[in-house]
């Protein structure tokens, strides 16, 4: 396996620029990135948009351009980005394009701080979050949208006034996308073709996977490959270089 490049599958309403850190710490480690923004947070009308429209984006606008050179790719999923980039993952597997005579493919799925989202489920239903009272959730100003206003629940170690800062920088995302009903039948760890391909990253101080969502995840997924960090939900900032060095650990055994 050449290095492959990580594909960030962003959070609700996390912008690019907020992975700077993380970004960073790959690429001093060798290991090129990519992050982009889907159409649920860039779609001028948000109540069109649905999760279905956000793994479209990842196969058209993050994956083929990759595969189309032939690229190893990981999928490092984080948050909401365990919905749609999962879904995304379908087909494409290294193992499926060499079977087609194709190079490149996904050679692994890294969930991290992120819902694991079983088939048929919602963001929302995968993250057993019927209120959002508490969450630092509020409806956004633009119609159909939803926006973070609580830096505490994503970076709890920031202070007051960095973390007004980065909430600041994060965008609306369309509720429709995290919230309705979803037609997506396909989970990667179902798939055979990502058998000892798919580990897990928790956050120890995080406030929305919590260490009950996590452990029904794995119990549900039957996920074995397994790090817990420090940190809160944040992982585009808080412990960027230990995550970082943990996906780095994955991606050499999915190598083996």
């Amino acid at each position: 396996m050449t290095t492959p490049t990580i594909a960030i599958i962003a959070g609700a309403s996390v912008v690019p620029e907020l992975y700077a850190p993380l970004q960073s710490a790959f690429e001093t480690k060798g290991y090129p990135t990519v992050v982009t923004e889907p159409p649920s947070i860039t779609t001028a009308d948000a109540t069109t948009v649905l999760v279905d429209t956000d793994v479209e984006y990842v196969r058209l606008s993050v994956l083929a351009p990759l595969l189309a050179e032939g690229k190893d790719v990981v999928l490092l999923l984080h948050s909401y980005g365990g919905a749609y980039g999962a879904a995304a993952a379908q087909g494409v597997s290294k193992k499926e394009r060499l079977e087609k005579g194709e190079k490149g493919g996904v050679v692994g799925i890294v969930y991290a701080a992120s819902f694991v989202v079983e088939p048929g489920q919602n963001a929302l239903e995968a993250l057993a979050l019927t209120d959002l009272a508490g969450s630092g959730v509020v409806p956004g100003e633009k119609p159909g949208t939803l926006i973070f206003t609580s830096a505490a629940v994503l970076w709890p170690s920031l202070s007051p006034e960095e973390g007004a800062e980065r909430i600041a920088k994060m965008k609306p995302c369309s509720v429709s996308a995290i919230a309705t009903a979803t037609s997506i039948l396909y989970a990667p760890y179902q798939d055979p073709a990502y058998e000892g391909k798919i580990a897990f990253i928790g956050m120890e101080d995080d406030r929305l996977v919590t260490a009950e969502r996590k452990k029904a995840y794995l119990e549900t997924s039957g996920i074995t490959l397994v790090k817990n960090l420090k940190g809160g939900h944040g992982i585009d900032l808080e412990n960027a270089e230990e995550v970082a060095d943990a996906v780095v650990g994955f991606v050499e055994g999915f190598g083996k």
